[in-house]
Parts: C-alpha cells; structure tokens; sequence
C-alpha cells in the first residue's frame, strides 16, 4: 500500500507540472524552472509560440487535427530544447522555450529551424504554423521571470501584426 501511494504521489507531481496533451512542462512548471536559472545569472533566450492556424484547423477539421497540431509543435520545441533547455505549452495555442546560454544568433536559427521544420511537415490538416516572439538575457542580468517571457511574449504580438508565420526579436531588457 505505501508503494502505491507512492507511485501515485508521484504521478499526482507529474501531472500538477505537466500538459496533457503535448507532455511538455506547464506555464507553472516552467515559471518555476525559469525563475530558477536565473537566480544564477546566466545569459539565455525565450521563445515564445503562438499557432497562428489553430482556429481555423480547428473549425476546418475538428479538434483531433487542433490537438495534432499542438502535439506536432510539443515535438518540435522538445527536439529544439534539447538538453538543458524546457519546452513548455501555456495553454491554448501558446507555447514557451528556454534556452540556456543563448544569445540572439542561437535564438535567431532556432526559431528560423522550427518555422523551417514545420513547413516541412506534411501538408495534413495538422502541420502547425506559428509565430514566435524572441527575448535574450545577457549574462549576470538582474532581469527576473516574468518581465522577460512578457519581452517575448510582446515580440510575437509584433511578429504577428508585421505577418504570421515569422519571428521578431524584443528589444533588450531595460
């Protein structure tokens, strides 16, 4: 009985961090995460994704080719994350990535990869196409979580009203 409750505490912790559908981290898993390293300074980015077809897939197609779409784009960030990094779905169409260590270049062909390998899907009903809004960190900023994802968070608002489908870098952090 104790080895089952234990299995099942644990399975209740995966679940409190973790998005269902795509098995990326939560908004709160990566907050958390995030928050975490940059209490040790280090210079990094954050892309943030919106689908920019979700709806009309959505409507089109039902909500099997919107949940095939969003677990496509959980696939790419989790390959773009790679080791050290998190890969996170907000909710809705929103995702977010952290890398560590990255400075604009990195940023840059990473979101220039993702929207690359997501026009290299199959043209089905589910290949994703997004926005995604850049923000990177200089080593020893004092920059905390939340003002930073919103600095990205604001970029893919601007990639979004310039056109759909491309990326826009924030401007740095104050």
């Amino acid at each position: 009985a104790v080895l089952g409750f234990g299995r099942m505490q644990a399975e209740l912790e995966r679940q409190a961090h973790t998005d269902p559908l795509t098995g990326l981290a939560n908004r709160r898993a990566f907050f958390a995460t995030l928050t975490e390293a940059l209490d040790h300074g280090p210079a990094g980015a954050v892309l943030f994704l919106d689908l920019d077809n979700l709806k009309p897939l959505n409507d089109r197609h039902g909500h099997e080719a919107g949940d095939a779409a969003l677990q496509a784009t959980g696939a790419l960030l989790l390959g773009a994350a790679g080791f050290g990094g998190t890969a996170a779905r907000f909710g809705g169409d929103e995702f977010a990535l952290w890398l560590p260590g990255a400075g604009p270049a990195e940023a840059i062909a990473c979101a220039e990869g993702l929207i690359a390998a997501a026009a290299a899907l199959p043209e089905e009903r589910a290949a994703p196409r997004f926005s995604i809004g850049l923000a990177c960190r200089e080593a020893g900023s004092e920059e905390r979580a939340e003002p930073f994802v919103a600095r990205a968070d604001a970029a893919l608002y601007e990639a979004k009203r310039v056109g759909r489908g491309g990326w826009r870098m924030a401007d740095a952090a104050p």
